[in-house]
C-alpha cells in the first residue's frame, strides 16, 4: 500500500508516493511472518519518515516535532496504521512546543 506525502511549511516542499508497509514487497522474495507489520502506529510512521526523508532529517527534526494529517484532522500517535487508507493525501507539517500541552 502506497500513500501520497506532501510537506508544509516550513518545510521545503515535497510530493511523493510513500509505501506504507515496505516488507510486503520483501514478503514475495522471503516468505516470512509479517507480525507485528500490522500493529505499527502514526508514531512508528512519523520515526520512519524523519529517517528516510532527506527533506525532514536535513531540517533536523525529532519524530515529536512533526504532525501528520488527512483532509486537516490530525492523526494521533497512538493510533494504528491502518487509519491510513492507500491512497491517502497525508500532509507532514512542524508543530511548536507552544502548540503541545503538557499534563
Amino acid at each position: 500500500m502506497r500513500i501520497r506525502l506532501v510537506s508544509l511549511p516550513p518545510f521545503p516542499p515535497l510530493k511523493v508516493w510513500y509505501p506504507l508497509y515496505p516488507q510486503r514487497h520483501q514478503q514475495l522474495l522471503y516468505p516470512a511472518s509479517l507480525a507485528g507489520e500490522e500493529n505499527c502506529t502514526i508514531a512508528t510512521l512519523k520515526a520512519r519518515l524523519v529517517k528516510e526523508l532527506p527533506v525532514l532529517a536535513e531540517y533536523g527534526v525529532d519524530s515529536w516535532m512533526i504532525i501528520l494529517s488527512i483532509d486537516g484532522f490530525e492523526l494521533l500517535d497512538a493510533s494504528p496504521l491502518s487509519v491510513i487508507q492507500d491512497g491517502d493525501l497525508v500532509a507532514c507539517g512542524s508543530c511548536s512546543l507552544s502548540s503541545r500541552h503538557w499534563i
